[in-house]
């Protein structure tokens, strides 16, 4: 008599916690309903937000002109320092027999190559292609910083941009940190760059 009333107890036991699972577990469910329909109409509230502030922004510029122009002005410098990026992305391993382009607007001590992406993107010239085996240092680009004044009257940007980058070599042991300065010219009508000077050695861009 004892055993069955412990059966039926833990029988009544099982079946309040196969119910309370399926409780949880519908409680579970509508949860996760309810967040992702929050979800999706948190999305269309953002989405309303930013139609709503893009039309907003587009009536102060059409009847700002000096937004206007400072909003075309920032355009551009973001452009500029776009390509800029693109002109400093510089390959620091290289395969024997492999061509690329020598960029020669720098020093002539320290081989370092950018690649033909990157000088297409900027509008420069590659003033020679050789191959390359091996070479002693290694430049390694880190990042670029730039400052620049307002256009001229033709959208001439000039500036400087410092090249932050890490030298290695069979010469010395670790690495060097090592910052270059280029003087620069910048044409926002064709977005390229149209002249730098790099310790007094200049390179202008040839159509």
């Amino acid at each position: 008599m004892k055993s069955k009333i412990q059966i039926a107890i833990a029988s009544l036991i099982a079946i309040a916690g196969l119910g309370a699972t399926g409780y949880f577990k519908m409680q579970q469910i509508q949860i996760d309903q309810q967040v992702a329909a929050a979800k999706v109409t948190l999305a269309k509230k953002e989405k309303q937000v930013d139609n709503i502030a893009t039309v907003e922004h587009k009536q102060k510029i059409k009847n700002d002109p000096v937004a206007k122009i400072n909003e075309k002005q920032e355009n551009e410098i973001k452009l500029m320092q776009n390509n800029g990026q693109a002109l400093f992305k510089l390959l620091y391993t290289m395969k024997d027999g492999e061509t690329q382009t020598d960029l020669d607007i720098r020093n002539k001590n320290l081989p370092r190559y950018a690649t033909n992406e990157a000088l297409t993107q900027t509008g420069l010239n590659s003033k020679s292609i050789k191959e390359t085996k091996e070479f002693k240092n290694v430049v390694e680009h880190i990042n670029m910083e730039l400052s620049t004044s307002p256009a001229d009257n033709h959208g001439i940007y000039s500036g400087v941009i410092a090249e932050n980058s890490v030298q290695s070599s069979i010469n010395f042991v670790g690495k060097r940190n090592k910052t270059d300065w280029y003087l620069f010219k910048y044409d926002s009508n064709t977005n390229k760059f149209i002249q730098f000077t790099l310790l007094g050695f200049n390179f202008t861009h040839a159509d």
